[in-house]
């Protein structure tokens, strides 16, 4: 992620994203144009954080100061969120990754037998042994 990106999504400003992010504004002023992994994952949940209090109707200033009464509405949503991500991959609802995505050693993921699938395979079968 490039700093200009963290910016906009953070307010817009330096002071902003900094408030966001828990830092000072000197300090996030001396942040790479290019954000390494930990800056970029930092910023993924200032703009979490930010979104959250945009939908409960509270500005920076009140998200901080009442932090813990936010922080478990947030985990309670994270939790909700993983919860339903395990379930979707356990049913097969999740599609696979993208083939530019997969390392060169992981075979795409092939889809559970149906029984459509059984009884065709059963039929070929039958049809190649007569």
């Amino acid at each position: 992620m490039d700093k200009d990106t963290a910016t906009r999504r953070l307010g817009g400003t330096d002071e902003s994203a900094a408030l966001w992010l828990g830092i000072s504004t000197s300090f996030y002023r001396e942040w790479p144009e290019r954000l390494h992994n930990v800056m970029t994952d930092r910023v993924y949940a200032a703009v979490l954080r930010k979104d959250l209090a945009q939908a409960l109707g509270v500005n920076a200033r009140q998200y901080f100061d009442d932090f813990r009464v936010f922080e478990m509405v947030l985990e309670g949503l994270l939790q909700n969120v993983s919860v339903a991500s395990v379930m979707a991959h356990t049913l097969g609802r999740v599609p696979p990754s993208p083939s530019f995505m997969r390392t060169v050693d992981e075979k795409p993921e092939r889809r559970p037998y149906t029984r459509r699938d059984k009884s065709s395979q059963q039929s070929s079968t039958a049809t190649a042994a007569s």
